[in-house]
């Protein structure tokens, strides 16, 4: 089965996501403030600073599924001769999707888990609870 390549500027152009608005699972969210791309490597970063926080206490569920493939042609080569292999996935999310959802924790807990989940990512994010009251970084 052949995997359709897209181009970066449809993903820009269409904006492509998979996330949903709502919490499904958890009782807080934290959620994205800005449009942005998302690759593996933030989302694993932001995943292991929450685990280290909640210590096997809580629980964790990831939100954004990795559906938009990114092509990148080796360093040395000549133009032509088609498109590159597949390099990353990533995923583009929208204003106010959810990035994680954590279960059976407090709020203290979860603030100052935003704090520090806001300096590892470059855009701006908030924590929602599921009633929908919303928490945001100082």
């Amino acid at each position: 089965m052949k995997i359709k390549k897209l181009f970066r500027t449809n993903i820009f152009r269409n904006g492509i996501t998979s996330s949903k608005k709502e919490i499904l699972s958890g009782e807080y969210g934290y959620l994205t403030l800005q449009n942005h791309l998302l690759n593996k490597k933030n989302l694993e970063c932001g995943r292991i600073l929450i685990r280290r926080e909640l210590k096997k206490k809580s629980k964790l569920f990831v939100r954004p599924r990795f559906v938009i493939p990114i092509t990148k042609k080796a360093l040395g080569i000549r133009m032509g001769k088609g498109k590159g292999p597949i390099a990353d996935n990533i995923c583009f999310l929208k204003m106010d999707n959810i990035l994680y959802e954590v279960k059976n924790l407090l709020l203290p807990r979860a603030l100052k888990i935003l704090k520090k989940l806001s300096y590892k990512f470059s855009k701006p994010l908030a924590l929602v609870h599921k009633s929908g009251i919303r928490y945001y970084v100082k």
